[in-house]
């Protein structure tokens, strides 16, 4: 048998050891969710270790019972509009889902978004089976070697900012795409405008110039473009 304390610091810890790990996951944009909901566990095991606490008191005569049953009403009224909340939510998304189309990419079958971006998606990814043996991304989309089947180039992950790369990138990957025709670039200007715009320092953006100015883009969808060396 533990302690109140005891048993309420152990059960925190495996509910946020959990989900601090989804919090983790490399996936832009989604730690701000994964955080949100971290503060939703926080709450709802904090009211309940208040209203087991609220019925230790009241079972040895500290408390009336009135303030037991408020206790557990207010409970129940706040965990009943955070589902109603989540649920609506819920559903608003589902009918969303509904009307958009499916991707049908490997490991996006569920994935439903507007026609344009599935037909920017598709053909990105069309253009690399049909043009690439390996691809390196600018910044790390990794997703398009999901969805190709196409390896990406570099032998490790590195790191989103491209502007704060090691300079080993240009001495070693750079140089192999050069040497291999059927290698390429994967660029996304927005993605890396907007990891550039976060940036406190100056960076550096000498790679990615020397990429447009030496290579060769062999397709273009919007904001994203693949280069393969001349």
């Amino acid at each position: 048998m533990m302690s109140g304390s005891a048993y309420f610091n152990r059960l925190l810890l495996a509910l946020l050891s959990a989900l601090l790990s989804l919090q983790l996951y490399p996936m832009a944009g989604e730690q701000a969710d994964w955080a949100a909901l971290l503060l939703m566990t926080a709450m709802a095991v904090l009211l309940a270790d208040g209203m087991n606490l609220l019925v230790r008191v009241t079972q040895i005569g500290r408390l009336p019972r009135l303030s037991n049953f408020a206790g557990r009403a207010v409970g129940i009224f706040l965990a009943s509009i955070l589902v109603f909340s989540m649920g609506g939510n819920a559903l608003r998304n589902f009918r969303q889902w509904q009307r958009e189309q499916p991707v049908n990419l490997p490991g996006a079958r569920w994935l439903h978004l507007p026609t344009a971006d599935v037909d920017q998606l598709t053909t990105i990814v069309s253009q690399l089976v049909r043009n690439c043996q390996n691809v390196m991304m600018m910044p790390g989309l990794y997703s398009f070697s999901l969805w190709s089947g196409v390896p990406p180039f570099e032998g490790k992950r590195f790191n989103s900012w491209v502007f704060l790369w090691p300079e080993d990138v240009e001495e070693h990957e750079m140089r192999d795409i050069r040497e291999n025709s059927h290698s390429c670039i994967l660029v996304s200007g927005n993605i890396y405008k907007f990891f550039r715009k976060l940036t406190i320092s100056k960076g550096n953006d000498k790679l990615l110039t020397e990429i447009q100015q030496t290579m060769n883009p062999i397709a273009a969808v919007k904001d994203i473009t693949i280069y393969r060396p001349n």
